[in-house]
This record gives structure tokens, sequence and C-alpha cells, in this order.
């Protein structure tokens, strides 16, 4: 009994360590961070767009240009009826109430994960988890911008909690709409299509198709063409700016500024999304071909392969994205929330967290920006690995078992 004290000590101990390590370099980043504020630039595509201009052209990465889906622009128009700064107020309010519900449906699916091999979250691992929920450096980058990060990631939430929950029509919903406020979760359709979920699928669809009906009545059809204009820049560019973390920028620097249109900087520019892409295909090719959803007559994809899965296509369209800003890793909290739940990866995941909170400590301080920016690649590159070996040995696992009961094959 004394050990099992002595032991529970340490590791309060440790946590609260690592909290006020935590704590400590999140105040360092609020003091000595000078950000744009992202919302300014969405106040003034509303106004642009109600002014009869083009929210979208001309294209510029820091503004005014608006890059997300037209009815992301309709989502936004409310702030026009408030003062500038007021609506940043109550923008921030609102991010914050959809990171608390967020965090809400991501924890229920965890315990009910946990629940089912009997395992709870214990006071310390609640205290890593609090830390890295409330001080995780990119969280506090996109409340201080205005960001629209929050709301993308309370539907990315929410389409997991309640596809976990067997609501599919809602799960498709949040599908759709996170999909349509930003376009790179439309990446988890491929999870569903794996799990030959087909109902979420066709509600993700039908949301998309609505929403944007609903912009194209507000707007009219010029607001798509210059919305596909932009996407078209952004993806057919190698977007060079310094605070860029992608991996294909970050290669490309670390090589001395390699010429992109040449072979050696296509394979430096494509290898990296092309790594990322067969990863993520791998993945759901294994759930598919364990069948999809667990049922008493298959096998199929228990529920530690699906949250590894739903982890790894998180992390892989974060990633994958042409523009990767320190922002955009808020959503490596989901991977990183699977991590730190899990007894075996617990302290490995408080490492990652740790790391992506030292840089704003190596950025300028410490370190030259360069030490900066490969810590954030670094770990960005170490959140994959670990989540692609976790989900390929779950799914691999569940083959398995099914191979070992034929019975429930077909």
């Amino acid at each position: 009994m004394a050990d099992s004290r002595a032991v529970r000590a340490g590791k309060m101990g440790l946590a609260a360590l690592l909290g006020g390590l935590y704590f400590g370099l999140a105040a360092i980043m609020v003091v000595f961070d000078r950000l744009p504020v992202d919302f300014y630039h969405y106040y003034t595509a509303a106004s642009r767009i109600q002014a009869g201009q083009s929210a979208y052209l001309p294209f510029s990465l820091t503004g005014p240009s608006f890059l997300y889906h037209p009815f992301a622009l309709s989502a936004v128009t409310w702030i026009l009826r408030f003062e500038r700064e007021t609506g940043y107020a109550i923008w921030i309010a609102l991010s914050l109430a959809a990171y608390a519900a967020a965090m809400a449906a991501l924890l229920g699916v965890t315990h009910r994960w946990l629940a089912d091999s009997g395992g709870r979250l214990g006071l310390p691992e609640q205290l890593l988890l609090g830390a890295v929920f409330l001080g995780f450096r990119p969280l506090l980058q996109t409340f201080k911008q205005g960001q629209i990060n929050l709301f993308v990631l309370l539907a990315i939430a929410l389409c997991l909690y309640f596809s976990e929950a067997e609501r599919p029509h809602l799960a498709g919903f949040f599908l759709g709409l996170a999909a349509i406020l930003k376009l790179s979760p439309a990446l988890l359709f491929l999870y569903f299509l794996a799990l030959r979920r087909y109902r979420t699928v066709a509600a993700g669809a039908v949301t998309v198709i609505g929403l944007s009906l609903v912009a194209w009545a507000q707007f009219g059809s010029q607001v798509f063409l210059d919305f596909a204009a932009i996407v078209g820049i952004l993806m057919g560019q190698t977007h060079m700016a310094r605070a860029n973390h992608s991996l294909s920028v970050y290669l490309i620097n670390a090589l001395g500024g390699v010429n992109p249109t040449g072979l050696l900087g296509a394979v430096v520019v494509y290898g990296p999304k092309l790594i990322l892409w067969g990863v993520a295909g791998l993945g759901a090719a294994l759930a598919w071909r364990s069948g999809g959803e667990r049922t008493p007559q298959r096998a199929g994809v228990d529920r530690p392969a699906r949250l590894w899965l739903f982890a790894l296509l998180v992390t892989v369209m974060t990633l994958s994205s042409p523009l990767v800003w320190a922002h955009h890793l808020t959503f490596l909290v989901v991977p990183l929330l699977l991590l730190l739940a899990r007894r075996e990866t617990r302290w490995w995941g408080a490492g990652l967290a740790l790391l992506f909170q030292m840089e704003p400590l190596l950025g300028g301080l410490l370190a030259p920006a360069w030490v900066a920016g490969t810590a954030l690649v670094a770990g960005q590159v170490l959140v994959l690995a670990g989540v692609t070996a976790l989900c390929l040995r779950s799914l691999t696992a569940g083959q398995r078992r099914q191979q070992a009961d034929p019975a429930r094959a077909g």
C-alpha cells in the first residue's frame, strides 16, 4: 500500500511539474508572440462581399483574401452587426465555448473506450489532460488570432461522438459541416467509407450540397468561381512563407532552397504528401478488408482500431495541407488525447505535447528560429509515426482475430 501511495504521489508530482512547465511556456507565447488577427481578415472579407466586391480576389496569404468555402463566408457575415473589436470579443467567447464542447465530446468517446477494458482516467492523468487541453500552444494561438479552427474542431469531435453513439445522420451532418468550413476534413469521408457507414457518407454529402446552396442563394455563382480560383492557387503552389510548417517547405529550406520545379524539388514537394496519403489509404484499406462495422456476425473493426484510424486521418488531413500554420496543429489534440489516455503511451503523448509547447521558447529566445521550426516538424512526424503504428497494429490484430474465427469472417 505504501509503495502504491508513493508511486501515485510521484506520478502526481511529475504531472504537476509538467503542467507548470507547460503553462509557463504558454505564458511566454502570450507575452512575446505578435500575431496577426485572422478575425480581422474575416471581418474585412464579409464587408467586401456585402459591398459587392470579391472576398477572395486578389489572392493574398496574409489577407484580405478569404480562403474558405462560401458557406463559411455566410457563417461570418453576422459579425458585421457589431463593431470590429466587439465582434472579435464575441468571436473569442464563442470559440471558447466551441472548444469546451469539443473536448467534452472527445472525452466522452475516450471514456467509453477506456470503459470497454475496465480502465479509467485517474487524477494524475486528468492533470496531464487538463494541462494539454488548456495550455496547448497552437490552441492559444488559435484563440489569439480569432481563427475558425475551433469551430471546425467542434464539428470533427461531434462527428466522431455521434458516430460512436450510432447516430449516423447526425455524424454525417457534422462531417459535412467540418468539410465545408475547412476543406481538409473532407478526408474524413474516407473513414466512413472504409467502415462502410454509407448513411453517414450520404448525410455528409447532403449537408455539403445543402449548405452550398445556402451560400449560392445568398451570394450568387460568382463567389464560387472566385473560391475555385483560390483553391487552384492554394493547391497548385508551394507556399514558402516562413510560418508555413509543412513538411515539404521545411525540407526545401533544409536542403538550401531546392528549386520546386526541378526533379529533386518535385520529390521534396510531393513525396511527403504521397507518404501521408499512402498511410491514410493503407489504414482505410485494412479497415475495409476487415469488413467495416463490427457486428455479431462479422469481426469488423473494433473501437480501438476505429479511434486510431480516425486519429490517423485527422493527423494526415492536418499535415498534408499546403499551408500548415502553427494554429492548424490545434487539430492534433485528437491524436494527443488518445495517446495520453492510453497507459502504454501516456508519457509519450505528454512528451510530444511538451515538444510543441517548446516552440515559442526556442524560436528567437533561446535558439534561432529554424530550431523552433524543427521542433514543430519533428512533433508532427512523431505524432504521425506513433498514431500510424498504433492504428496498423490495431487493425491487423482485428484481422488475425477474424482469421481465427471463420464463422465471423463473412
